[in-house]
């Protein structure tokens, strides 16, 4: 059974689910993504934090940014089992039943990355922009062109962390698909 929902069906129901609902709710969303900056801009002096587009282009393309993004971590899991079935074809083959710890573990640590990127990282590298904007002006102008700015920054950098973070889960199931093989080999020998 939880191979069925690993397979390319679950993965693309995953993803369009994902896809569905946070397009659904983009707004929500960028309130959300946006929130560690606007605490940057209250502890600045700035209580007003609202994110203004210039045009309904700029807002529809940062929705679509965060739908595909929650998709992707929706649909990791299915990802990662279906890598699993071309970079670890021994695990695959002689122990299905590890491939679903890997893929749950391939979700959670992209959900985990996603949220480490809004709510630290993108904080901590857009520190610095704001002391620079204190030190030249107090103009609202520049901090609306800084939180649109920041909010698809930090689309970007949470699908990089996303990605990144996969590369271990890949490299463990492969280690453990190697395991796998020589176990088999020393078996067929003995």
């Amino acid at each position: 059974m939880s191979i069925r929902l690993l397979g390319p069906a679950g993965g693309l129901f995953a993803f369009l689910l994902g896809f569905v609902v946070v397009f659904t709710f983009g707004t929500t969303v960028t309130d959300l993504i946006v929130a560690p900056l606007c605490d940057l801009l209250a502890m600045r002096g700035q209580s007003d934090c609202t994110l203004v587009f210039l045009t309904s282009k700029e807002a529809f393309l940062l929705n679509l940014r965060q739908a595909l993004l929650a998709g992707m971590i929706c649909a990791m899991p299915s990802i990662v089992a279906a890598l699993a079935r071309v970079l670890a074809p021994t695990l695959a083959r002689m122990t299905p039943q590890a491939i679903p710890p890997f893929a749950i573990a391939g979700g959670v640590i992209a959900l985990a990355g996603a949220v480490f990127a809004i709510f630290y990282e993108a904080p901590v590298a857009f520190a610095p922009a704001l002391l620079s904007l204190t030190a030249m002006s107090s103009g609202v102008q520049a901090d609306l062109g800084l939180v649109t700015n920041y909010a698809n920054a930090v689309v970007v950098m949470a699908g990089s962390y996303v990605l990144t973070l996969q590369l271990p889960v890949l490299a463990l199931m492969m280690i453990k698909s190697m395991r796998t093989r020589r176990m088999m080999d020393a078996e067929t020998t003995t």
